[in-house]
């Protein structure tokens, strides 16, 4: 700071008179002669004139923290003055300062410190707030608890400065890791003691989960693991249900996932969401511990017939959106199965049920009601609540009167109603006709009684019409012709239903079948092309007074006509009737055949000595006037006029009817039935290679007897006979050979019928065929050969020692029915004591019934385009008869793609990549295997993509069960084939003994293809390597 100063002679300040004194002395002892010089006062000594502090201000975060302060002193001409400050704290209670001016922080607050030197003084700002530091978890950490609940003790954290003194009123943040849970409180304040807690629920998660705690920029991780909330409950499950005692209980209750525990699946975070127990033997009640499974979606406990109980806590499963409990010990359900809000599939079929509880009503989101074959007499109320069921399974019940059908009709969205083989009564009710949604509706086998209400012609999503075996009566109302959408109409064994159909029926272009024998319900002629497009059973309406006549080749009737097979013989049968024969005998009759408006055939039958009679008699050739038509003559279009006594020999009072049909011309259902492609596939087993089969098959021709039965009892006019080179199998059991037959025509691209055989197989079967399909196996017999095809042109069995009836065959006892004709023997067939083909009684002969199925099946049947061959899987498997499906080994092949029919039917087959993408997925209908135990075989070429570099797993799912391809298994097969012909001949599997495993396989598998040049072997053990041929 600059002063004034006085200035002297010399112009000099102060401070420079201080330095040149002596000369002003000198100068002022001078004067200037008249005025002498007077000397100027001494300086005044130097004194101190103020403080000051450095620095001015200071904060200290932590408590014991220091900041050093500095006192400067300067004079009053603003030099540096030398001197000791005493130092002074405004709160010592929050900072300390000691004599060298050192401050150190107490607690939180603010004050000054103050530097003072002989009465001056100077202050700077001092606060101590304390600022987070670090974070240090006092306790709570690596804890356990079930996923999604609050951890048994609070976390507590405290926070700390830099010195390490606890931080008061810290605002503490608690931020769980993604997923992994909520704090509550998410903000919390440190108390005095730097503490701050919170409360931790868990995440879903299953393992180890974290919690962030942080303040300003200090953090703390908490750790605790979550244990899986299902484990407890699996556990008492399993000890529940007898679980040591299970038919499988693998990884059960080791430390295995939950989600290779045998049965189970789980979803992402490790929690079970699907139970299926199928067929397991399961025991007793099933524990209330089972509520806990909070995340459970699917609970299937089908076909254990010992479990008993179901616990109210089953109420608890909010998730829950399939229930099964099919074929179980229950006796009853609890009430709580009504808290199930998220329910909709309920399976309650097959148990010990006498009702349902009342509490149904209130699963709001149910949509799928099966509860067939159970001892309901009746339907609670509130089952009306269930406004979104749309399938409603009711059927073999004990259901009685009309008030269950009464409660339905106001179920609007009922898309299926099924409540066959019940004990209903009285009338159908006519507000059915409001369930517009209804697309199958079977209430056959009960005793309905009544007409059909025309309300039902409002249906016209319908589908499926069933009201076979009731009591309804009268004639088909014409509003069933606004059914535009039926496919199948069902009015068997209802004894009153008359008269003939009316005329709108011919509205229903869609309809494929139509069965109503044992009604007298007829055809009118008018409905006769019409009727020519489907399967049908159906009397013809006619005048049982009247003449007759038909055409006959294995079988014939005059109610229930059948069609002939083109470019086939045909016996002519004439039945002239009188209603006042009077012991005259038959007349002669002449028979005119015309096609396309040509004639093409005339035969003229002279009379014989047999008796007129006044009605039709069918049981003896000599009762009519019988000619033989040749093959040339029976084509499509074919028409008939029979004249009978042409020259008018008998008296006109006999009242004998002259003329068949008595106008116009009588047409006759002529249809052409293509070739059968069949190839007959010989099989030697590396067991018991018994060549005699070869002997039997080598040089076989169409022509042989063994092919007697399938050209006469069948619709088969002429057969493409192929035989296959022999096939080397390891398989022991029939049903094994025709799964190899199914696998062996996929990998070679056949698109017509595939027969396996073998010769020294001890099993007690005969044969085995897919009903509908075109695979099936045979003991080389004519009837039998023949009835296994019977089965693939999609005949069931007949009654007579068979299982797995046709329900709609027309005979109770399994006999043909109608009166057939053996050319061979040129002799009728006993209506009545000759047994259809389909049925496992002799003596064998085809029914009109099976003869008109298998030729409408026939040439329904549409020739599948060959494929060319490409880079394919081969994924071959099954359902054994207790509903277990299965996988074979998958292969790796070059074959025609060969995938199911579009449509679905309740199985899946699905490939994963090792990445988890799906790469493919079919969905098929099971095959029915007739004359076997209940299971069945399939076989699929799925063409390989290009961006498939490897397949991970294959997945059968069906029928509430899965079997699963992941890897390699302990089974193996190996495949010998021709590579370019594609023609299989060796398919060998390894088994348990070590000279049936997998090396030896190979190796036996290697022999054989070198004992043809150019033969492949194609090896698997499970699933494929797509970068090769095979693995």
């Amino acid at each position: 700071m600059r002063t004034a100063s006085r200035v002297g002679v010399c112009g000099l300040t102060k401070a420079c008179a201080r330095v040149t004194l002596p000369v002003l002395l000198i100068a002022v002892a001078c004067g200037d002669g008249e005025h002498p010089m007077v000397p100027p006062p001494p300086p005044e000594p130097p004194r101190a004139a103020s403080v000051a502090v450095t620095p001015e201000s200071a904060t200290l975060a932590s408590l014991g923290q220091t900041i050093s302060f500095a006192a400067s002193i300067v004079d009053q001409y603003g030099q540096s003055y030398a001197g000791t400050v005493a130092w002074t704290s405004s709160d010592p209670a929050v900072f300390t300062v000691d004599a060298g001016g050192t401050v150190t922080a107490v607690s939180n607050g603010s004050g000054t410190v103050a530097a003072t030197f002989e009465g001056l003084s100077a202050t700077a700002a001092v606060v101590v707030e304390q600022a987070p530091a670090s974070l240090e978890t006092v306790s709570g950490a690596d804890q356990r608890a079930p996923a999604g609940t609050p951890l048994p003790e609070p976390v507590v954290v405290r926070v700390v400065d830099a010195g390490g003194s606890p931080v008061a009123e810290a605002t503490v943040t608690f931020t769980p890791e993604a997923g992994d849970g909520t704090a509550d409180p998410a903000e919390a304040p440190s108390d005095a003691a730097g503490l701050a807690r919170t409360v931790w629920t868990l995440g879903p998660a299953v393992g180890g989960q974290t919690l962030e705690a942080s303040a300003n920029d200090a953090s703390a991780l908490v750790a605790a693991t979550a244990n899986n909330p299902d484990r407890a409950a699996l556990e008492a499950f399993y000890h529940a249900t007898g679980g040591p005692d299970w038919a499988n209980d693998d990884n059960w209750l080791t430390d295995a996932p939950l989600g290779e525990w045998h049965g189970l699946r789980v979803d992402e975070m490790g929690r079970v969401v699907f139970i299926d127990m199928y067929r397991n033997g399961l025991t007793g009640a099933v524990p209330p511990e089972i509520g806990a499974l909070s995340n459970l979606k699917t609970l299937s406990l089908t076909a254990n017939l010992q479990l008993t109980a179901i616990p109210a806590e089953i109420g608890r499963l909010a998730k829950l959106e399939h229930l099964s409990l099919t074929s179980t010990g229950l006796t009853s359900v609890p009430s709580e199965l009504g808290n199930l809000s998220q329910l909709g599939f309920l399976a309650l079929t097959s148990t010990r049920l006498m009702s349902l509880p009342s509490e149904i009503g209130s699963l709001s989101a149910l949509t799928h009601l099966d509860a067939r074959d159970n001892e309901f007499t009746s339907l609670p109320p509130e089952l009306g609540n269930l406004v979104r069921l749309r399938i409603l399974q009711l059927s073999r019940n004990r259901l009685a009167g009309d008030a269950p059908l009464k409660l339905i009709a106001g179920l609007t969205e009922l898309a299926v109603l099924q409540l066959q083989r019940n004990e209903l009564t009285g009338a159908i009710p006519p507000e059915l006709g409001a369930l517009v949604r209804l697309e199958r509706l079977d209430l056959s086998y009960n005793r309905l009684e009544g007409a059909i209400p025309p309300e039902l012609g409002a249906l016209t999503r319908l589908t499926w019409l069933n009201f076979a075996s009731n009591h309804l009566e009268g004639a088909i109302p014409p509003e069933l012709g606004d059914l535009t959408s039926l496919v199948m109409l069902r009015l068997s064994r209802n004894a009153a239903l008359s008269g003939p159909l009316p005329a709108s029926l011919s509205n229903l272009v869609r309809l494929d079948e139509l069965w109503a024998g044992g009604t007298d319900l007829c055809a009118p002629d008018a409905l006769r092309e019409w009727l020519s497009g489907f399967t049908h059973r159906l009397r013809t309406c006619r005048d049982t007074s009247a003449s007759a006549a038909y055409l006959t080749q294995a079988v014939q009737s005059l109610e229930f006509p059948v069609s002939l097979v083109a470019d086939e013989p045909a016996l002519l049968r004439v039945f002239p009737v009188a209603a006042n024969a009077g012991g005259q005998s038959l007349p002669s009759a002449r028979a005119v055949f015309y096609n396309d408006g040509e004639e093409v055939h005339r035969v003229d039958i002279p009379g014989t000595g047999s008796a007129l009679t006044s009605e039709v008699d069918e049981s003896s050739l000599s009762s009519s006037l019988n000619a033989e038509v040749p093959a040339e003559i029976v084509q499509p279009g074919l028409e008939l006029v029979v004249e009978i006594d042409p020259n008018g020999t008998l008296d006109a009072s006999l009242g004998l009817g002259r003329r068949v049909p008595a106008e116009g011309r009588m047409p006759v259902a002529v249809k052409a039935a293509p070739a059968l492609d069949l190839t007959l596939v010989p099989f030697l087993s590396t067991a018991n290679p018994d060549s005699s089969i070869l002997d039997r098959t080598d040089g076989l021709t169409p022509e042989d007897t063994l092919f007697r039965s399938t050209h006469t009892l069948l619709p088969v006019r002429e057969i493409d006979l192929k035989v296959h080179e022999p096939v080397e199998t390891s398989a022991g059991s029939p049903f094994e050979i025709i799964g190899e037959v199914i696998a062996i025509r996929a990998m070679e691209g056949a698109t017509g019928h595939y027969m396996g055989t073998i010769a020294g197989l001890s099993s007690g079967i005969g044969g085995l065929a897919q009903t509908g399909g075109r695979v099936s196996y045979s003991v080389l017999k004519p009837d039998i050969v023949a009835h296994e095809l019977g089965h693939n042109f999609g005949l069931s069995h007949a009654p007579c020692g068979a299982g797995a009836l046709d329900p709609f065959f027309p005979q109770d006892d399994g006999s043909i029915g109608s009166w057939g004709y053996d050319f061979r023997r040129s002799a009728l067939v006993s209506s009545e004591r000759t047994y259809d083909l389909m049925s496992y009684c002799d003596p064998a002969w085809i029914s009109d019934y099976s003869f008109n199925m298998a030729l409408d099946f026939r040439l329904a049947e549409t020739m599948a385009r060959v494929a060319t061959p490409a880079r394919s899987i081969l994924i071959w498997g099954g359902v054994e008869a207790d509903g277990t499906p299965f996988l074979e080994p998958a292969l790796a092949v070059r074959a025609p793609p060969s995938l199911p029919r579009p449509g679905g039917g309740g199985y899946t087959i699905v490939g994963t990549a090792p990445d988890g993408r799906r790469l493919f997925s079919l969905e098929f209908a099971m095959p029915t295997l007739a004359d076997g135990d209940g299971g069945s075989r399939f076989a699929f070429a799925v063409p390989v993509m290009p961006d498939w570099t490897a397949l991970a797993s294959i997945t059968l799912s069906g029928n509430e069960r899965s079997f699963t391809l992941d890897g390699e298994g302990h089974r193996a097969v190996a495949v010998v084939r021709d590579p370019v012909t594609l023609r299989v001949r060796a398919v060998l599997r390894s088994g348990a003994a070590a000279e049936f495993g997998a090396a030896a396989l190979r190796d036996r598998a290697t022999a054989l293809s070198a004992l043809r040049p150019g033969l492949e072997v194609l090896f698997s053990r499970g699933i494929p390597d797509l970068a090769t041929r095979g693995r």
